[in-house]
């Protein structure tokens, strides 16, 4: 004879809670309000005639039965959203929000949009390009793209490539004043303080701060910066290789690279996971990112982005 299910909707409620360890988190994700959740819970738990939940105060905790029911049915709805996603994934899941930081959405991220929608034909990004902490649990936002030692609390973080750093200037900033490079201002980066530190040490020089010396909020801004002749940027050569190559940019010191103070990093939640479109939007990121630090050593080694500007003295 035929076992009688339980409510799916009961069933899935308790999944999402079980995730979660809340009724809130799962409410939001399944856009029903924490008394329907409630509900759904109790329903079920009449049904089974066990209970699922330990409740407390200020929290809930898996009993045994829970513990051993979870695994299975995350795994059971895994299967469903892969066997019909492809067919009847919703325009919302197919627009991922994504943050990420200015010069990377400038000078990487938006000259490889075309592979992205070329291989993936229907997705749809939205691209907020800010610096600012983002709670992706309270946000739109299905992941960002960051700089930093990749360790962010609560989140999941996929490396995706370092910088290495060479200062540059405009070619006219260059003629006038390369033989007094450490009375030159500097543009900083005001969440990266220590970059400037980080390569004068490696190129065996010191500099005072100047009064002349501008603190910015992006690379991007001191990149433009060092175009319009302020002073000396800090850039990694592969996202200025058309400045360079136009003239718009000269490097003083080609041959010294130092490692950025941050890495760049694919950050999102667990439940991102669970979104087709953040999926394929991760697995096309990490091969772009591996294809890329592949091309940027071959090309500091070959020295194709070395320019070779009117010698500075102290560096060799």
């Amino acid at each position: 004879m035929q076992v009688r299910l339980p409510s799916l909707n009961a069933i899935r409620a308790f999944e999402a809670v079980a995730r979660h360890l809340s009724f809130k988190s799962a409410a939001a994700e399944l856009h029903v309000t924490p008394s329907a959740i409630s509900h759904q819970i109790r329903l079920l738990e009449t049904e089974l005639g066990v209970e699922l939940f330990i409740r407390r105060a200020n929290s809930i905790s898996l009993t045994e039965a829970a513990e051993r029911m979870l695994p299975q049915l995350t795994a059971g709805f895994d299967l469903i959203r892969r066997t019909v996603a492809p067919e009847t994934i919703s325009e919302r899941e197919r627009l991922l929000h994504v943050t990420m930081l200015p010069t990377f959405a400038a000078r990487w991220f938006l000259p490889r949009m075309q592979r992205l929608h070329h291989q993936n034909p229907a997705f749809r990004i939205s691209i907020d390009a800010s610096a600012e902490v983002v709670d992706f649990q309270q946000s739109r936002f299905d992941c960002g793209i960051r700089n930093g030692c990749g360790n962010w609390p609560g989140l999941l973080a996929d490396r995706l490539f370092g910088e290495h750093l060479t200062p540059v200037c405009s070619p006219r900033f260059l003629r006038e004043r390369h033989n007094d490079f450490a009375a030159r201002p500097m543009l900083h980066i005001q969440t990266r303080p220590g970059d400037w530190p980080v390569w004068l040490a490696t190129a065996g020089l010191t500099k005072n701060s100047s009064n002349e010396d501008i603190w910015l909020s992006s690379r991007s801004l001191a990149i433009q910066g060092a175009i319009e002749g302020l002073g000396y940027a800090l850039a990694d050569p592969s996202f200025i290789a058309d400045d360079l190559a136009s003239g718009r940019l000269s490097s003083p010191y080609p041959k010294v690279h130092s490692a950025s103070t941050g890495t760049y990093y694919l950050v999102y939640s667990e439940d991102s996971l669970r979104n087709h479109a953040f999926r394929q939007f991760r697995n096309w990121l990490l091969q772009e990112s591996v294809a890329y630090t592949a091309q940027t050593i071959n090309r500091r080694e070959d020295g194709s982005l070395r320019r070779h500007p009117p010698p500075v003295p102290g560096v060799g």
